[in-house]
C-alpha cells in the first residue's frame, strides 16, 4: 500500500518558511504560488510549528494574516491546512450540527473513518472548544438508530487489532447479525448490529463480513439495503464500506463531491482532500484511477481552476 502523500519534508526549516510566507504577503499584491508551495508540502506538524514561528518572529497569528491577504475557495484550503487536525475534526463536527438542520453526511464521514486514538483525541478537542460533549451534542441533534451507531462510534471501544481472530466467534457473530437482521420479524435489531460492527478488532469484522456471506448468500450491504432506510441505511453501509475497503471508499466519496452536471461540493472535496492526506491519499488516489479510470489529478482539473485547482493537486501530487 502506498498510504499518505504528505509526510514531515526531511528539509523542513520552520523560520525559513515562516520567512518565505511573510515576504508572500507584503507589499502591493500577494505571491500566492510561493504560500501554495510553502503550506501544500509540509506535514500538519510541521505547518502548526511555522506558525509557532511566524508569531514569535512577526508577532501576528499566521492564520489570521493567510485569511486576510487570500479569498474564495484557495483560502478555504490553505486554512484547512494551518488547522491542527484534531481541531478541524471537531470544528466541522460542531458545524455540522450547528443551527437549524444536521449535516449527517459530515458525522457519518468522520466517525466511521477515525482510529479509536483520533475519535478519543477528537472528543476531547470538542470538550476543550466548545465546552460541550460531543455525546450529548449528537444526541440532541439526531435520532433513532442513526444516533445509536454514532454514539457507539464515539465511544471508541474497538477491540486492537493483532491480525488473528477466532472463527468459532466470526461465525457466532455472522449468525447474530442475520438473526438481528434478515431472520428477525420484529424488525433489524441495530444494537447488535452497533456491538459487532463497531467494538469488534477490524480483522475480526472483515471475517465476519464474509461468514455472513457464506452463511446467507447474501453480502451484508445488500441485506442492510433492505433492512434499514434513510441516515440509518447510509451510516451502516459507509461503516461496512469504511472496514472493508477505506481508500475506495473514499475514492467514492471524492468523485461524488465532483460529480459532473450538479456542480462541486467544495467544502466536501477540501475535507477529503485535507484530511486524508497524511493518511491514505495515495491508495484513494490509485482505487480513484481504478474504479473510474481517470486520474484524480485530471478529475480536479475538469471541476477545478486557478490557485485553488493547484492546492487539491498538490496536495495529491504529495511530497513524497
Amino acid at each position: 500500500m502506498i498510504g499518505p502523500t504528505i509526510i514531515d519534508d526531511p528539509r523542513f526549516d520552520a523560520r525559513f518558511d515562516a520567512e518565505a510566507l511573510k515576504k508572500a504577503m507584503q507589499g502591493i499584491g500577494t505571491d500566492e504560488k510561493t504560500i501554495l508551495r510553502v503550506l501544500t508540502k509540509r506535514s500538519n506538524r510541521q505547518r502548526q510549528l511555522i506558525s509557532q514561528k511566524y508569531k514569535e518572529l512577526f508577532n501576528k497569528v499566521l492564520a489570521n494574516e493567510l485569511q486576510r491577504e487570500l479569498g474564495g475557495k484557495f483560502e478555504k484550503v490553505i486554512l484547512a491546512l494551518m488547522t491542527p487536525a484534531y481541531e478541524y475534526d471537531a470544528h466541522k463536527l460542531h458545524q455540522a450540527m450547528k443551527g437549524l438542520g444536521t449535516n449527517e453526511d459530515v458525522l457519518i464521514e468522520i466517525l466511521v473513518s477515525r482510529s479509536q486514538e483520533q475519535l478519543r483525541k477528537i472528543m476531547e478537542t470538542y470538550r476543550n472548544m466548545y465546552k460541550k460533549d460531543l455525546v450529548s451534542d449528537i444526541k440532541g441533534d439526531t435520532s433513532g438508530s442513526f444516533e445509536k451507531l454514532m454514539v457507539y462510534l464515539c465511544k471508541a471501544n474497538r477491540k486492537s487489532d493483532y491480525g488473528s481472530y477466532d472463527k468459532g466467534k466470526v461465525n457466532a457473530d455472522a449468525q447474530a447479525l442475520i438473526n438481528a437482521g434478515i431472520k428477525n420479524a420484529m424488525g433489524t435489531d441495530t444494537s447488535v448490529f452497533c456491538e459487532i460492527l463497531v467494538n469488534r478488532s477490524l480483522s475480526h469484522v472483515r471475517a465476519v463480513f464474509e461468514e455472513y456471506q457464506h452463511i446467507s448468500k447474501h453480502c451484508i450491504e445488500d441485506d442492510i439495503k433492505r433492512e434499514m432506510k434513510g441516515d440509518s441505511e447510509n451510516a451502516f453501509i459507509s461503516l461496512v464500506e469504511c472496514i472493508r475497503y477505506p481508500a475506495s471508499y473514499f475514492a467514492k466519496k471524492i468523485h461524488l463531491a465532483m460529480k459532473q452536471g450538479m456542480g462541486t461540493d467544495d467544502d466536501t472535496l477540501v475535507r477529503l482532500l485535507v484530511t486524508r492526506a497524511e493518511i491514505d491519499l495515495g491508495d484513494i488516489r490509485q482505487d480513484f484511477q481504478r474504479i473510474y479510470n481517470k486520474s484524480l489529478e485530471a478529475s480536479i482539473k475538469d471541476e477545478c481552476s486557478g490557485d485553488y485547482e493547484d492546492a487539491l493537486v498538490s496536495l495529491v501530487v504529495g511530497n513524497r
